[in-house]
């Protein structure tokens, strides 16, 4: 019984380790860590917008409010 418990232990464990081990596989893309972003302006100088995205595109969707981002940048958004 108690040897019977112990392999089923050790089954269990396999399995639970089994997608973390698919996640770790390198995807092909370049890693993004570790290189700095110049981009970022001053937090001073930053100004945010949120987008309710139902009320805001007529499709109610990212596309649509894709299709008014220059509307928001006339607002002076950044």
């Amino acid at each position: 019984m108690k040897n019977n418990l112990s392999i089923l232990s050790l089954l269990a464990g396999w399995f639970l380790m089994l997608p973390m081990l698919a996640l770790a596989q390198n995807n092909g893309y370049p890693a993004q860590y570790g290189q700095p972003f110049t981009g970022v302006p001053d937090t001073r100088d930053v100004m945010l917008y949120q987008v309710n995205t139902r009320a805001f595109s007529k499709t109610g969707d990212f596309a649509g409010v894709t299709q008014r981002l220059n509307s928001i940048k006339d607002l002076g958004i950044n």
